[in-house]
């Protein structure tokens, strides 16, 4: 709620079981922070200057993002909002509420399962993400983005590397098949 005492976070910070703000909301303006299993912040978070990173642990409310982090666990109760010229946040698993994507921000989206959209800049301003992450996490998450917002959808690195070797190998064959149709040319009388 509005009410909440606001804590103030400034240097690296860790958040995990022994760090804990159950009642507060949390303003960081700090190098870093990390948000452990265990970690709990129990209203708003809101991250200024510096990076974030979520591996566990929760957020009881909205993430609001101006600068840069990313998102590979844990889960965010409200909405992950980012707005600014530099905010740029990369999610790779976790679960939240909702997105709104602001001002110059950047959102990537490392999944596994499109849900059918195609790979790259999400077009539409307001929508529905259903894919599966890349830790295979289903997301069926509301969002709203600004026209001069980006979110946007990348292959998880394997995935990216699969398609990058059948794509060599498929030249390597062809390449082969070409040398072998002229050296048979050759041989003929």
């Amino acid at each position: 709620s509005d009410d909440a005492e606001e804590i103030l976070l400034d240097g690296i910070a860790l958040l995990d079981e022994t760090n804990t703000f159950p009642g507060e909301s949390v303003r960081a303006d700090s190098a870093g922070v990390e948000l452990r299993e265990g970690g709990l912040v129990g209203h708003r978070f809101w991250l200024t200057r510096g990076g974030l990173s979520v591996t566990g642990g929760s957020i009881g409310d909205d993430l609001r993002v101006a600068s840069g982090g990313s998102m590979s666990g844990g889960s965010i109760g409200g909405t992950l909002q980012l707005y600014g010229a530099v905010a740029f946040f990369q999610v790779t698993g976790g679960t939240l509420g909702a997105i709104e994507a602001a001002d110059q921000s950047r959102l990537r989206i490392r999944v596994i399962d499109t849900g059918g959209r195609a790979l790259g800049p999400v077009a539409e301003s307001a929508g529905t993400l259903a894919v599966t992450l890349f830790d295979g996490t289903v997301w069926s998450v509301p969002f709203l983005r600004e026209p001069t917002a980006k979110i946007e959808l990348v292959p998880e690195p394997a995935s990216a590397l699969g398609a990058l070797a059948a794509v060599a190998g498929l030249a390597a064959v062809a390449r082969r098949r070409a040398r072998g149709s002229q050296a048979a040319g050759r041989l003929r009388p």
